[in-house]
């Protein structure tokens, strides 16, 4: 049976390009625009792994993550981000260092972009 992966990002040519290299892998894949997108598609589809953008449109994804705790709703999830996540280096998303790492400790790995196509699915097979 093939594993489902939903792909939560904003950019259309990032969604285009992962979702070229999972399907090849044999992965079925599943997108959303943004974060509200990602929650709604979590409740209704069976999703073995989340690959999820920090920085995106009405719901970010530090806010997906929260969510889903509050909602008890687990399923594996990596983080992809270009943001530096350090205490000096302050990004668009108004939370604190802290409040990132915590919620950041919900996701099972984190990667930078742009992201290294290998390492990323190396690190699916990983955990599906």
């Amino acid at each position: 049976m093939k594993k489902t992966i939903l792909l939560a990002d904003d950019d259309p040519e990032m969604r285009a390009e992962i979702s070229d290299i999972l399907k090849d892998e044999g992965y079925d894949v599943l997108t959303a625009a943004d974060g509200k997108e990602a929650i709604d598609t979590l409740k209704k589809q069976n999703v073995n792994l989340l690959l999820l953008d920090l920085k995106m449109p009405v719901i970010n994804g530090y806010e997906v993550l929260r969510a889903l705790e509050k909602e008890h709703i687990r399923v594996k999830t990596i983080v992809l981000t270009a943001s530096i996540i350090v205490p000096s280096m302050p990004d668009e998303i108004s939370i604190s260092y802290e409040e990132k790492k915590k919620v950041l400790k919900l996701a099972d790995a984190v990667l930078n972009k742009p992201v290294d196509m290998a390492l990323l699915v190396e690190k699916i097979k990983g955990l599906v």
